[in-house]
């Protein structure tokens, strides 16, 4: 996916009407890296993207990633915290035990 599309995909998925940002802003403050434009713009994909880690691989490199993923708040135990870990395992190839998704023994 380009970042162009990735910019669209989270301008429908993730954005929806309550911002009045367009793909010019996302691509232009990803490409700064505008940390903390970023960091907004990665919580609402974790948060709303039905496939969030094929759009953060398209949006930002794999260090940006990382920096912005030690950024986020994270409560332990969340829908969210299960994302952010498989987020990790998929962009950044870190080992995440998850156990409800795991072969059970």
């Amino acid at each position: 996916m380009t970042r162009d599309e990735a910019a669209r995909v989270v301008i429908k998925e993730c954005i929806w009407g309550d911002y009045k940002i367009g793909e010019e802003d996302i691509l232009g403050k990803v490409e700064v890296r505008d940390e903390a434009f970023c960091v907004f713009l990665l919580s609402r994909i974790i948060d709303n993207a039905r496939h969030p880690s094929g759009l953060i691989r398209s949006l930002f490199d794999r260090d940006q990633t990382d920096q912005l993923i030690r950024k986020l708040t994270v409560q332990p135990g969340t829908r969210r915290a299960r994302t952010v870990d498989l987020v990790r395992a998929n962009v950044l190839n870190e080992h995440v035990e998850i156990p409800e998704l795991s072969w059970r023994k």
